[in-house]
């Protein structure tokens, strides 16, 4: 299980994105993407698809966002995680075109980006595929406050 990040050239938010990834990947290396192209040969190369669970999606502008929905098929069977450029409207309803799990902006501050990041890896991580709603419904039927899911 891996994940991608793709930032463009924007460093600043790569270096911000690259923080919360040692935070929530320590000692991990993920695979960044700074093309489209780049992005796209990864993930359609064979057995990779198979392995990364998880894209994190920077759209630097909206016209990022217009090319990441003309290559949607690309993203089928990958959990999305998007930081869209502005909170414009019409952005964010093209954003949620590619159907993401989670959905942030390039100036947030990215906490709630790691802690959404942290629980679909420790999701992922715990629990089998198809398992994960077995643990959430025994918990909530243990009366248990606080687990991991």
């Amino acid at each position: 299980m891996s994940v991608i990040i793709y930032t463009g050239s924007d460093e600043t938010t790569f270096e911000r994105l690259n923080r919360v990834m040692q935070i929530v990947f320590p000692g991990r290396s993920v695979d960044t993407c700074t093309t489209l192209e780049g992005l796209v040969k990864k993930l359609c190369r064979p057995g990779f698809k198979s392995d990364v669970t998880i894209a994190v999606l920077v759209a630097a502008d909206r016209s990022e966002v217009d090319a990441f929905i003309d290559r949607a098929d690309v993203f089928e069977d990958v959990r999305i995680i998007l930081v869209l450029p502005d909170a414009e409207q019409e952005t964010i309803s093209k954003g949620h075109l590619l159907r993401p799990r989670f959905l942030t902006y390039v100036d947030a501050d990215f906490t709630d980006l790691a802690a959404v990041l942290a629980k679909m890896l420790a999701a992922e991580r715990d629990c089998p595929k198809g398992e994960h709603t077995d643990v959430v419904w025994k918990a909530a039927q243990d009366g248990e406050k606080h687990f991991n899911a």
